[in-house]
């Protein structure tokens, strides 16, 4: 129940410090972003996601967060990495999970934002005052990511796509998403 509370507080606070519309977001509080990722104090495994990645979000947690598909399909992304996808009714509106076993994907996240105009759309945060995390959102592609490590060498991502060239608000399915997977690595 406590894990739950601080879930619910974690979450409120970032979906905070991420309102406003996708073409004037409001920046979240606090010092510019620094390049520098954190490190995992207290690090757990994917377990068995890397292997089952579509196992990641139950029927009922995929209707909670509104996504209206009910199975994933698993399938593998351009490095041969297994993830699922989810579509909607719109065929190129996807929503995936990417676990990565063998990488510092969150490294790879803090090191893409080029110029400093991309890093206005990045946001970082610590899912439920844990893990580092980051969200980062490109409107001239309409995709949302929340991304997470979970130790140095292992994190995954929630992407969702809209596949309408607008990306919904703060991200709230990815997050939310996000914090569902959490709760399970960490019992």
């Amino acid at each position: 129940m406590l894990g739950r509370v601080v879930a619910t507080v974690a979450l409120l606070a970032f979906l905070g410090a991420c309102t406003g519309s996708a073409s004037n977001p409001t920046p979240p509080p606090g010092p510019t972003v620094s390049r520098v990722v954190p490190t995992v104090a207290d690090p757990v495994d994917l377990g068995s996601l890397s292997a089952k990645p579509c196992d990641a979000l139950s029927i009922t947690e995929r209707e909670s967060i509104g996504l209206l598909a009910k199975e994933g399909q698993e399938t593998r992304d351009s490095e041969g990495r297994l993830i699922c996808l989810w579509s909607g009714k719109n065929p190129s509106a996807t929503f995936m999970f990417i676990p990565y076993a063998d990488k510092p994907i969150l490294r790879d996240v803090y090191a893409s934002a080029p110029t400093i105009s991309d890093l206005a759309r990045f946001t970082t945060y610590s899912a439920l005052n844990r893990f580092p995390a980051a969200m980062t959102t490109d409107e001239r592609s309409s995709v949302c990511m929340v991304t997470v490590a979970i130790s140095d060498n292992q994190g995954f991502q929630f992407r969702e796509d809209t596949g309408d060239g607008q990306v919904r608000g703060s991200c709230s399915r990815p997050a939310d998403a996000t914090l569902s997977v959490l709760g399970k690595l960490i019992g």
